[in-house]
């Protein structure tokens, strides 16, 4: 690589890290800016970790919002595609799939993973997570688990961090690395599997479709039909939904395949070069170009050959 490619990779593998951890950081600073001056009691944050949250996604919010919007420019355009009927009814279908896959995740997890020590201790730390949105207002859980947090997060690891990583990696590689810090940012192993999993798919659906709309509707879907208060639900509700989703595994995979799999980029750019006295029509997709040279990049750093 020559001095200028150094130094374009070096950029935006360290914009991936600032991007990655600055959610951490920014909540941090967010305490210690509202609470800190405020002399408010930490057990009081501790017992109120949910409203802390809230308060900080809303915070969060338009910092990543004009971060995504700045990086969906390429060449003076906004990067963007039209949103379908038929793909906003995939999605939906999705959220179920996405549901079912943790369904049967976490059946397969306490069934035969429950007696061993990583996983048990994961599983006790899960289902305590889960029981503390109980212990609040369901405002608090609808701001920062259902609308706000699953938002914030979209913008975070499929927008900015698969943004970034793209212009020095291959799209597919960015998405599989997005969506193990996603797992990962969770912190909880037993949630991080399935999160993957999720990550893998709405990562995908936006890298086809140029269109972070379709993976935040999957998230706050799946979020909200997990988020009802339990006074809210029985325990017949939850086992139909729980089946129901799973059943919905095979053909949220089906529909994902054929609506999304051959999905055109609707951002082309055409040109007519000449080509002795013929004109030739070209239509290539800005942002495919961009990454192609990227995997040149990264494929010549370690001297291979890379043909399409």
């Amino acid at each position: 690589m020559n001095n200028d490619n150094i130094k374009k990779f070096l950029i935006y593998l360290i914009a991936t890290c600032i991007f990655y951890f600055s959610y951490d950081m920014l909540t941090n600073l967010f305490y210690y800016i509202i609470y800190y001056p405020l002399n408010v009691d930490y057990n009081w944050a501790l017992a109120h970790t949910t409203q802390v949250e809230a308060y900080s996604l809303l915070s969060l919010l338009p910092i990543y919002l004009c971060a995504f919007v700045k990086l969906s420019y390429t060449k003076g355009k906004l990067i963007h595609s039209k949103i379908k009927v038929d793909r906003v009814l995939a999605c939906i279908l999705l959220v179920f799939t996405v549901n079912g896959i943790s369904e049967l995740w976490f059946d397969i997890a306490n069934t035969f993973l429950s007696n061993v020590p990583i996983f048990s201790g994961s599983l006790e730390s899960f289902d305590n997570a889960f029981a503390s949105l109980d212990s609040e207002s369901y405002i608090w859980t609808l701001i920062a688990v259902i609308i706000v947090g699953p938002i914030v997060e979209e913008l975070l690891f499929r927008g900015l961090l698969i943004k970034t990583m793209s212009k020095i990696l291959p799209e597919s590689f960015a998405v599989i690395i997005s969506a193990i810090l996603f797992g990962i940012w969770h912190g909880i192993l037993v949630q991080a599997i399935y999160t993957v999993i999720m990550g893998l798919i709405v990562g995908y659906i936006y890298i086809k479709t140029k269109s972070i709309i379709y993976p935040i509707i999957i998230h706050v879907g799946n979020n909200f039909i997990n988020g009802f208060p339990t006074s809210w639900t029985t325990p017949e509700f939850e086992t139909f939904l729980g089946n129901f989703s799973v059943f919905c595994i095979i053909p949220g995979l089906v529909v994902l395949y054929f609506v999304f799999y051959k999905y055109k980029e609707e951002n082309k750019e055409t040109t007519q070069p000449k080509e002795g006295n013929k004109t030739v029509d070209v239509t290539r997709n800005e942002e495919d170009v961009e990454n192609k040279d990227a995997e040149i990049i990264i494929l010549k750093s370690f001297n291979y050959h890379f043909v399409t």
